[in-house]
């Protein structure tokens, strides 16, 4: 599960460098809410919605889905054999923040999707 978070930082100019301080804020989502065995969206459907196959197939299934509010809440097992854990933080692998952003993609993806259809009906 991707638990987003938003980064704030302020640039200091006038001294003469860069003054950056991060401060990661409260979770969107509480992930506590959600029942991670549920299914809104089946990878079936998944793979009917996205063209990504193989290696960038990035979700399993969506378990959440609110089409009024905009949110949606995907996941994908990382599993031991996933091409980039040999190489990424060995020992430790840790998925790759490209990963993240093709998956928050992809959840992106099939909410509009959900979203066209359900307008349609």
């Amino acid at each position: 599960m991707i638990l987003v978070h938003y980064l704030k930082f302020r640039a200091n100019l006038n001294s003469g460098f860069i003054e950056i301080d991060i401060m990661a804020s409260q979770p969107i989502l509480d992930p506590s809410t959600f029942n991670i065995d549920s299914v809104a969206v089946s990878k079936e459907e998944i793979l009917e919605l996205n063209a990504q196959r193989d290696e960038f197939e990035q979700l399993d299934r969506l378990i959440s889905i609110d089409l009024e509010e905009g949110l949606a809440v995907g996941i994908k097992k990382q599993r031991a054999e996933e091409f980039w854990t040999r190489g990424h933080i060995p020992g430790r692998p840790i998925m790759p923040g490209v990963l993240m952003i093709e998956m928050a993609a992809q959840i992106g993806r099939i909410s509009e999707s959900c979203k066209n259809q359900f307008h349609r009906n």
